[in-house]
């Protein structure tokens, strides 16, 4: 009897979810994805999503750190999300964060204030005063306004922006939009105008245009800043050191950084080198490749040998791995610290070999940089 009863109970809440199913709109199941906790994310695989509370008494923020070489990667960060058997494209933001590491923010996860509206527009139904093309129209318009807030959220929130009066630069300037440089979006005259009516008077980027044209250029996205202080570093030494009067083409590496800022015929460009420049017992080390060969210099590694070879012009300088000596040409000289390979990668001595090789080097010890220039 007792059996009997309860499954009796069991019957009758079957029989009421069934028709809770039943009387709910399909619209409403459909629309609940699972969005906000990025387990639909393309890119969920390749980054490292956390938590960090401030402790300041606002809410934690996720954190999406992605690898730099997924930064352009529309196969991954081009997101096409499916509610009520309709396509829409996600807004997938990429900006560069002040230590230097790659964020994700995406409007689907972040699910901000427009981006609900968005949602529970999807979730109504026509009635007798809302038509269906009305309410298609609503929707469409929700989507728009949820698209536009997240690229207005961002700017005003994580960008920053101006560097000048004081400003100490954009915290996470964006990098690209769905894994396309963000110049090459139909964002792209939105944000200009954006950033142009942000900007005060005295701001680096409105007072000089080589500085707007360093900004505009997607090669130097998320590093805009740090490639103006190259200019502008480039130009104190050449007013300042008549001799180096002659200089076109400049390599700036800072201690610690794996960021080589080249300044080539009157350009400059940012690239990454393998292993971060260090300078135990005061004496700089330097991955063999990405840095004189930006000069010109030829480089080259005999393995058996476990030699080093760096060339430019008819000077030759050649480094044994572990041997304190080197030889220029043919005269044997000295080393206070030889190349040697540390983490499978090959350093050299930056300073002998490149005033070897008749390359100027100066030392900034206020920004740890030293500039190596030709």
């Amino acid at each position: 009897m007792f059996r009997n009863k309860v499954n009796l109970n069991w019957s009758l809440v079957i029989l009421f979810v069934l028709l809770v199913v039943i009387a709910i709109p399909s619209r409403v199941f459909a629309a609940d994805t699972k969005l906000g906790n990025y387990e639909e994310a393309p890119y969920k695989d390749i980054a490292e999503i956390y938590d960090f509370d401030f402790k300041d008494g606002s809410t934690p923020r996720t954190y999406v750190k992605i690898p730099e070489k997924y930064i352009f990667s529309p196969d991954i960060l081009e997101r096409m999300v499916t509610i009520n058997d309709r396509k829409w494209e996600d807004i997938v933001i990429v900006s560069r964060y002040k230590n230097g590491s790659y964020l994700v923010y995406d409007m689907f996860e972040q699910k901000g204030p427009e981006t609900d509206v968005f949602f529970e527009n999807l979730s109504s139904e026509a009635t007798a005063n809302i038509s269906e093309e009305q309410l298609k129209e609503s929707v469409n318009n929700a989507y728009k306004a949820a698209k536009r807030e997240a690229i207005d959220d961002f700017l005003a929130q994580y960008w920053e922006y101006p560097f000048g009066q004081g400003g100490s630069g954009p915290i996470e300037p964006i990098v690209s939009i769905n894994g396309k440089p963000w110049q090459e979006t139909e964002w792209k005259d939105y944000i200009i105008t954006h950033i142009r009516e942000s900007l005060y008077p005295t701001d680096p980027l409105v007072t000089n245009n080589e500085y707007w044209g360093v900004f505009l250029n997607q090669n130097n996205n998320g590093k805009a800043k740090e490639v103006i202080e190259v200019i502008e570093k480039q130009a104190i030494i050449l007013k300042t050191t008549p001799q180096n009067a002659g200089i076109v083409n400049q390599v700036v590496l800072t201690l610690n950084k794996k960021e080589v800022l080249v300044y080539r015929d009157g350009k400059a460009e940012i690239h990454t080198l393998d292993v971060a420049p260090e300078a135990p017992d005061g004496i700089t080390m330097v991955p063999l490749r990405g840095v004189l060969d930006f000069l010109g210099a030829e480089l080259n590694y005999d393995g058996p040998a476990r030699t080093v070879s760096v060339q430019d012009g008819d000077i030759l300088v050649r480094l044994t791995i572990g041997e304190k000596k080197a030889v220029i040409n043919d005269t044997e000289v000295a080393l206070i610290r030889p190349a040697e390979i540390k983490n499978e990668r090959t350093l050299i001595p930056l300073r002998f070999v490149a005033e070897n090789l008749h390359y100027k080097v100066v030392w900034d010890p206020d920004k740890q940089q030293i500039l190596i220039s030709k």
